[in-house]
């Protein structure tokens, strides 16, 4: 063989052409098409494509063979494979020829991909077409040396990266292939319609009328169904390598009730009922079945909530995968590492193959929530575990700059060089020169997740519950109580640098965009209420300063929810989930810290009230700050400086369900799977004509009580046609809970263009089944601001 380097580009003109198989299926010829893409955009010359059995091919060109062999060459294709598994694949360059071979369609597109960025530098930082780094080049030369490769893990994925075809293009590009089925699948196992007729499959022998919110009896008779059904699916899919026999997402299971039979009544390590003794013999008996026909499927499953622990009365059969679901970021404290390490060991005596299900997030996350080092560590740990598959729930927030980059390449290759990696995704997005500071801003955030979030009472809440699930709290943003002002500061000073040092169109593209998302975190810092309490002014200059910085609050809020509702353009910029899901619980309006009350304290004792009046009065008037002018006329209003609307039966479209010194009436809902309550209180249904508005409403509490719950303004306006229009999501606080306590709750907003309607309405949060509310309406009120 020949050592002299194959040039396929030189000054600028491409030198090779694209050989393919006369019968080359669509996904060689789509890996044809990228590597010619990408060449052509790297070099600006142009490429020809041919196929074997072509007369015209020409003599003078270096040729590329893709998904299959040189013909001329003597290699035999199955040798050199051998071992590397679905997406392994092999480039060969001998002579004037280069062939890039896989064991499948998957393996040649890798074999392309690796190619590209191995040999012609491109880098698919991030999605789209600002996230994509092509290094221009005139010439192009390919040694003459063979690359074997394969990845480490067998399937590799991230949930969240499907809502765009760009995003779901660049997690192909690097390398993602879902190859294994494994998420909650028995409610399409045992769907209802196709086992109309067999309620005993169900619990207490009845069909559900809840899409899900139960699992299957798990007895010789259910196990047999599931082969029947298992084996029809693969003869009418024989290419599909997996079938899922994961969990639905619930804890309804027959055995779960004390008078079953096979009722274990032991809590498994998280705190719930532990039905792995029942449902992984159960498992083994479908799989067992099913293998006696399809020897060669995997059967993925979740190793989660009631089947978190692995089973101590079998050994799992070995064609089934289970994921074992854990948020591995806190294995940083040494604590859970230690839990998290035994339990890994603990499964894998229990399966013979293991996968990782990882919660990696991503978007619901208010700052950049990168470990990125300890990622890199959990990996390595998981490949030397026997671990061949991977998913995370990253929903990608790329504001987390090189996390979901150097996840999917780590999910190939735990074992790659973390450093190196990192500086590279630095360089190549915004040049050497700011590389530094983009890294400085992120190890800035690393230090806080790796180190000052265990400290935090967020963490420690979750940590320290015998019962929880098991990833972090992303539901409560508490966490941001531990960033402080001086953070972002920094953070803003650091994307400065970044912005000003990066060097070409593409660099300067990519610093402006991350220094979007950075605007994104800054202004959910900065609008969160991060302490509950206000300290009562002493002097009419400090009663300025709250207002002033109350109603910044307010801006920074409304410029947050405006971003979040704009739809996005770029791929960078578009989050992956919606942010008013779950509730609102990510949605805050910056007049948490309740101001009425402070003031009104303030107006009892200033020696002047009269001046206090005037300066709220002298804001109120402005129009250049018109959130502080609105905020100004809400307290002044509050101060019995303004007509109550509720007092204006003409705006009242139905009598107010609840009215101040009255007991409470709650509708309240239940969550099917935790049993935890929500409570609402439905005030008063008003008309209103398109305006500004202020809402208060004042609880006593008339008992101690015993809860750790949380309140928050929650209603929608809707217009003439009934079609809802804005949602009034305020952040939920803490319910104080001292006997003659006095819980306040404002919120201004907007009536645009149109004539509404606005139902009123308040709700409660985590209320436990035996936990009550004594809680009674002191005040309430309704204020036009303009």
């Amino acid at each position: 063989m020949t050592t002299e380097a194959i040039k396929i580009s030189e000054g600028g003109e491409i030198t090779a052409i694209i050989v393919l198989a006369p019968d080359a299926n669509a996904q060689i010829c789509h890996a044809a098409s990228i590597l010619e893409k990408y060449l052509q955009l790297s070099t600006s010359g142009q490429m020809l494509r041919f196929i074997t059995t072509d007369p015209d091919i020409p003599h003078d060109k270096n040729r590329i063979y893709i998904g299959v062999l040189d013909p001329e060459i003597e290699l035999n294709a199955e040798s050199a494979l051998n071992g590397l598994g679905d997406d392994g694949f092999v480039i060969y360059p001998q002579g004037n020829s280069i062939s890039i071979i896989g064991n499948t369609s998957w393996g040649t597109e890798y074999g392309v991909l690796e190619f590209l960025e191995r040999y012609v530098g491109v880098c698919w930082l991030m999605p789209g077409p600002d996230g994509e780094d092509v290094p221009r080049h005139t010439d192009i030369s390919i040694p003459v040396v063979i690359v074997r490769d394969a990845p480490q893990s067998i399937s590799r994925h991230f949930f969240g990266t499907d809502k765009l075809a760009t995003s779901t293009e660049w997690a192909r590009r690097n390398r993602m292939h879902d190859m294994i089925q494994f998420h909650h699948n028995m409610s399409v196992l045992f769907d209802t319609e196709f086992h109309a007729d067999h309620a005993e499959y169900y619990p207490d022998g009845v069909l559900p009328d809840h899409p899900d919110n139960w699992q299957p009896s798990m007895n010789d008779t259910t196990a047999n169904a599931a082969i029947q059904r298992i084996i029809t699916y693969f003869e009418r899919n024989p290419d599909e390598l997996s079938y899922s026999l994961g969990i639905n997402d619930s804890q309804n299971y027959c055995e779960a009730n004390p008078a079953h039979p096979l009722y274990t009544g032991k809590l498994n390590s998280i705190g719930y009922l532990d039905m792995s003794d029942v449902y992984y013999p159960w498992i083994n008996k479908i799989v067992a079945g099913v293998t006696e026909k399809f020897p060669d499927k995997y059967f993925g499953l979740l190793a989660y909530w009631n089947v978190y622990d692995p089973p101590t009365n079998v050994k799992l059969h070995p064609r089934i995968v289970p994921y074992i679901t854990d948020d591995r970021m806190t294995w940083i404290d040494p604590v859970k590492r230690l839990e998290g390490h035994d339990h890994t060991e603990r499964w894998k005596k229990a399966a013979d193959h293991l996968a990782f299900y990882e919660y990696l997030y991503g978007t619901p996350y208010c700052v950049p929530r990168v470990y990125i080092h300890r990622m890199a560590e959990n990996y390595k740990y998981a490949r030397n575990t026997n671990v061949i598959a991977h998913v995370a729930e990253l929903f990608p927030n790329f504001g987390e700059g090189p996390k979901p980059w150097i996840s999917a390449k780590l999910q190939w290759n735990p074992f790659l060089n973390i450093e190196d990696l990192l500086s590279q995704w630095y360089i190549r997005t915004v040049g050497i020169k700011a590389a530094s500071y983009l890294r400085e801003y992120f190890e800035y955030w690393e230090y806080f997740w790796e180190t000052r979030i265990f400290k935090t009472k967020w963490y420690r809440k979750w940590a320290d519950s015998p019962i929880h699930f098991n990833f972090l709290d992303l539901f409560d943003s508490s966490y941001l109580q531990a960033v402080t002002d001086d953070d972002m500061a920094k953070s803003r000073r650091l994307m400065e640098k970044v912005v000003l040092h990066a060097e070409t169109d593409a660099q300067k593209k990519r610093a402006h965009l991350l220094m979007s998302t950075f605007e994104y975190y800054e202004d959910s810092v900065l609008s969160y209420m991060r302490t509950n309490s206000i300290l009562c002014p002493t002097n009419n200059q400090e009663v300025a300063e709250l207002l002033f910085d109350s109603s910044r609050t307010v801006s920074i809020a409304k410029r947050r929810l405006q971003g979040l509702k704009v739809p996005q353009v770029d791929p960078i910029l578009v989050s992956p989930s919606d942010l008013f899901s779950f509730d609102g619980v990510w949605i805050w309006r910056g007049t948490e810290r309740a101001l009425s009350p402070c003031l009104a304290q303030w107006l009892k004792h200033t020696s002047d009230p009269e001046e206090f009046i005037q300066q709220l009065k002298l804001y109120g008037n402005g129009e250049e700050q018109t959130d502080l002018r609105d905020y100004a006329r809400f307290m002044l209003a509050e101060l019995d400086q303004g007509e109550n609307l509720l007092h204006n039966h003409s705006i009242c479209t139905r009598p107010a369900k609840n009215s101040p010194n009255e007991t409470i009436q709650w509708d309240w809902s239940e969550n099917a799977l935790t049993k935890i309550r929500t409570g609402i209180c439905r005030l008063q249904e008003v008309h209103l004509e398109p305006g500004c508005y202020g809402v208060v409403i004042r609880l006593n509490v008339t008992d101690e009580m015993a809860l750790d719950a949380t309140i928050n303004w929650y209603f929608q306006i809707a217009n003439g046609q009934g079609e809802i229009v804005d949602s009034i999501i305020t952040g939920r606080i803490p319910l104080i809970t001292g006997k003659g306590d006095e819980i306040t709750l404002e919120a201004m907003f907007e009536v645009v263009n149109e004539p509404c309607k606005v139902p009123l309405v308040f709700q409660v949060y985590e209320i436990k089944p035996d936990e009550r509310l004594d809680l009674e309406i002191s005040h309430f009120a309704l204020y036009r601001l303009n």
